[in-house]
């Protein structure tokens, strides 16, 4: 599912985006934007909730969906996944992927804090200083209902991974992150960054765009840190 939505962001929100980025900035509004926010993003963002077939039942049970999730859609590769969210026009709910039988609903909204919620529960000790600016000058308590989410729910179920696409500016070029989310925060994330003089391999070689994989991991006191970075084989892309 990771590799499947930096797929996606690659080849449909960054063509979307790409008439809008000069010099290695996203800027659709005649100004400056504003990092970790999503004013102007011209892209939709995504949750996908990933669990075995029973994760929608669960949720209902206990009341994080709050209406019948609607039938459920066979993405048994990438193409069809891919068709699937094109068809979509909305910014709310989410996505429940059931990777048992390699298929996915929607579900409109949702409750941000589950029944099996640990009240000791620390949110921003999921996420790096720096996940909502590059710098890491900005508060993370800016992160939004669908990223809280993402940082809750598999802590509240078993077995149950979050996957994003953040509209949330991010860098100086200024598109969103894909994240993936364990119940150990956040695992890995891919962003694109504008490194025209890289010899590594271009998203987007006409624009200087890079992909970025980082990986984190904890230390022994329970931190967690970034453990690596490196640039994304777009080629590799395809073999995912």
């Amino acid at each position: 599912m990771f590799w499947w939505l930096v797929d996606y962001h690659c080849q449909v929100n960054l063509k979307e985006a790409s008439p809008y980025i000069k010099a290695g900035v996203l800027d659709n509004k005649g100004g400056l934007y504003k990092e970790g926010r999503d004013a102007g993003c011209p892209y939709q963002g995504v949750l996908v909730v990933a669990n075995g077939s029973t994760l929608a039942d669960r949720l209902v049970e206990d009341h994080v969906i709050h209406d019948e999730p609607d039938e459920f859609v066979a993405v048994p590769a990438r193409d069809h996944f891919f068709n699937y969210l094109n068809r979509q026009s909305t910014e709310d709910g989410a996505y429940i992927f059931d990777g048992s039988n390699q298929r996915i609903t929607t579900v409109g909204e949702l409750n941000n804090n589950p029944r099996n919620f640990p009240r000791d529960f620390l949110t921003y000790s999921r996420i790096p200083r720096d996940f909502v600016s590059a710098g890491g000058q900005l508060p993370l308590s800016m992160i939004g209902t669908k990223t809280r989410l993402a940082i809750k729910l598999p802590c509240a179920y078993d077995n149950t991974e979050a996957f994003q696409i953040k509209r949330s500016r991010y860098g100086t070029l200024g598109m969103g992150k894909v994240t993936h989310f364990t119940k150990d925060g956040l695992e890995r994330e891919f962003l694109f960054d504008y490194k025209p003089d890289s010899s590594g391999s271009f998203i987007d070689p006409k624009q200087g765009i890079v992909g970025l994989l980082r990986t984190y991991q904890r230390d022994g006191a329970g931190t967690l840190y970034r453990a690596s970075e490196e640039i994304v084989d777009s080629k590799a892309l395809k073999d995912y």
